[in-house]
């Protein structure tokens, strides 16, 4: 039995997190048999989480096991013991029949540690700050609740830009300058200027030609309601969040009982996560935020039916956090409109090379591959693999080896060139 209380020793040491976090962690993320360890006289010395994930890539799924929280005593460390422990969890995994490894470097330096044991980076999202430079939003920095995060008042909402609101017009400042007439109209329905700027209504506010309607839709904490135990609203999320997932082209899914730990661990932390509910109660929008330096934040993920949901709940992050900007992580896709800045995000290693192959075939039937394969750790996936017809199997060279297209690779080189391409995506894996 692993003595969890030096594991959590271990990590709090290693990594610096609260108390709360790591309880959460070894109480509800990891179980036993998925910790691997080094000892020496009944201290240990370095240790590595295998964390269970279904990953969805060529319209299939596949058990993939992400390692976590891999790390070595400072005195201990330049012993090779953490590349021995990840040959030990990659025998346990080819034991289980895991066929993929993944995980995200804590550092940059990192990248080419783990590159020395087979993985690749293969993942990457796309960073967006909100709100774009080319578009300036009112400051609203009013409180906030659960149901209307980001909606003050009308008269507040004028306020704080300056304006003071009267039943019979509008008064600008402290001044009382009057506008004229046709520059600046007060309506029944609210303010105008102009034809083409902010235009404020009853239903919420304008951006020229994108209409955010911020009153459509009630905004309710997914944190306080699993404090609350509004399983309802729960199990309509996760719904939701799940489906919004499998959309993607390839991305790693969160099971029920890790969207429950995930939304567990927003809540005892300063993270928040935002649904946005449509007239229905129906969930229209998520978004996962943690507060980062300088009044500002970071959308660890966001999925919504539309980009008005989407305005909608940053909108109410940048609300909630007084904040002037910002950032919000989107998958990388080379149809996106959007500008912004690609980051290298995490890594894959292959376990079984023959599965992994032959589920890319199956989508390539097209391709017709031999692939001499090396593997310095995993000598079961050395060999050569024959690709036609949308199979996979290991072959000899033979006399119609022309009739091929011949790569030579090692398993890093074939995890980029196998699942690059379909530009996947991971989040809230308590990095």
């Amino acid at each position: 039995m692993k003595d969890i209380e030096q594991l959590k020793s271990l990590w709090k040491s290693l990594f610096g997190d609260t108390e709360a976090f790591i309880s959460l962690f070894f109480h509800e993320v990891v179980r036993e048999e998925n910790i691997r360890v080094l000892e020496e006289k009944g201290r240990i010395l370095s240790a590595l989480y295998m964390l269970p994930y279904p990953f969805r890539i060529w319209n299939q799924e596949v058990a993939a096991s992400y390692i976590s929280g891999a790390g070595t005593l400072p005195e201990a460390q330049g012993r090779g013991l953490m590349r021995r422990l990840l040959i030990d969890s990659f025998k346990e995994m080819e034991h289980r029949q895991i066929p993929l490894s993944i995980l995200i470097p804590a550092e940059p330096w990192l990248y080419g540690f783990y590159e020395k044991s087979g993985y690749a980076t293969v993942f990457a999202y796309n960073q967006q700050v909100y709100p774009p430079k080319d578009r300036s939003l009112l400051s609203t920095t009013g409180g906030t609740s659960p149901s209307s995060v980001g909606f003050p008042p009308k008269e507040q909402r004028l306020e704080e830009e300056g304006f003071s609101y009267k039943e019979e017009g509008v008064r600008l400042g402290e001044d009382n300058l009057q506008q004229p007439e046709d520059s600046l109209r007060y309506e029944k329905d609210g303010l105008q200027c102009g034809e083409d700027d902010l235009q404020y209504s009853e239903n919420g506010l304008k951006y020229g030609e994108d209409a955010i309607l911020l009153e459509k839709y009630s905004i309710s904490d997914l944190g306080d309601s699993f404090l609350q135990k509004r399983e309802d609203l729960m199990d309509a999320c996760f719904s939701y969040f799940d489906q919004r997932l499998r959309e993607r082209n390839a991305c790693i899914l969160h099971p029920y009982a890790n969207f429950r730990t995930i939304v567990h661990d927003y809540a005892i932390s300063d993270g928040k996560i935002w649904v946005a509910l449509n007239n229905e109660h129906i969930p229209v929008g998520i978004i996962f935020t943690v507060p980062a330096g300088g009044s500002s934040f970071v959308a660890k993920e966001v999925v919504a039916d539309s980009e008005e949901e989407k305005e909608v709940l940053l909108r109410t992050a940048l609300n909630h956090y007084h904040a002037s900007s910002g950032i919000y992580r989107t998958v990388v896709s080379n149809a996106s409109s959007e500008e912004g800045q690609t980051i290298p995000f995490g890594m894959a290693r292959i376990i079984d090379a023959n599965k992994i192959l032959s589920m890319w075939a199956a989508v390539n039937p097209e391709r017709r591959l031999i692939i001499h394969l090396s593997d310095q750790l995993l000598t079961n996936n050395n060999g050569s693999y024959c690709i036609e017809s949308g199979k996979c199997y290991k072959t000899t060279i033979n006399e119609h080896i022309h009739a091929f297209e011949v790569l030579t690779m090692d398993i890093g080189q074939l995890a980029h060139f196998l699942i690059y391409p379909e530009q996947p995506f991971m989040s809230l894996m308590f990095d």
